[in-house]
């Protein structure tokens, strides 16, 4: 089963920031998960930054549940100059 992740960035006026890198890690650590950028692709993506947000802001990607075991978090960092934002 595949969980779907969507997020708008925006900066601190409220305007969408297009082309900030999206980096998501299994929480607490440096290990690269593996994301998928629709609910059908065969192909994840591990190298990161696996995404980026759009003209509009947004950031969509999805995490396969045969990938990693219940419970499992993750860490996303967020970034783009030299604006940085890690949500655990």
């Amino acid at each position: 089963m595949r969980f779907r992740y969507y997020m708008v960035v925006q900066d601190l006026a409220g305007n969408a920031v297009e082309g900030a890198s999206v980096y998501v890690y299994l929480a607490g650590s440096s290990m690269p998960a593996i994301v998928y950028p629709t609910r059908t692709s065969s192909q994840g993506n591990r190298t990161p930054p696996q995404v980026s947000s759009a003209l509009d802001g947004s950031v969509v990607f999805w995490l396969d549940s045969r990938d990693y075991s219940y419970g499992q978090l993750f860490d996303i960092v967020v970034q783009k100059g030299d604006f940085s934002l890690v949500l655990v």
